[in-house]
C-alpha cells in the first residue's frame, strides 16, 4: 500500500512525524516491522507481511521470502 517497509513507514507515523495517527485511520495498516513491498524490475506488484514473532524474527522471515521472490522473478 505504501511502497515501503512497514518499519520505515513506522518512523514517520510516530508522535511528531508527518504521518502521526495514520495507523488509526486505516485498519489494514501496521506501523511495525515485518511488512515489505514485492517489486519486479523496480515496480511494486504486491506486498508481504509476516507477524507472530518478534519484529526481528518477522523481518528475517520476510527477507527470506523477498530473496526467494527475487530469484523467481529474475
Amino acid at each position: 500500500m505504501l511502497r515501503q517497509s512497514t518499519a520505515e513507514f513506522g518512523k514517520i507515523a510516530q508522535v511528531g512525524g508527518s504521518a502521526f495517527g495514520i495507523n488509526v485511520t486505516n485498519d489494514k495498516l501496521v506501523i511495525f516491522g515485518g511488512g515489505f513491498p514485492l517489486q519486479v524490475k523496480g515496480k511494486t506488484v504486491g506486498g508481504i507481511g509476516v507477524s507472530g514473532g518478534s519484529v526481528a524474527e518477522d523481518e528475517a522471515v520476510a527477507h527470506a521470502v523477498l530473496e526467494a521472490f527475487a530469484e523467481l522473478t529474475r
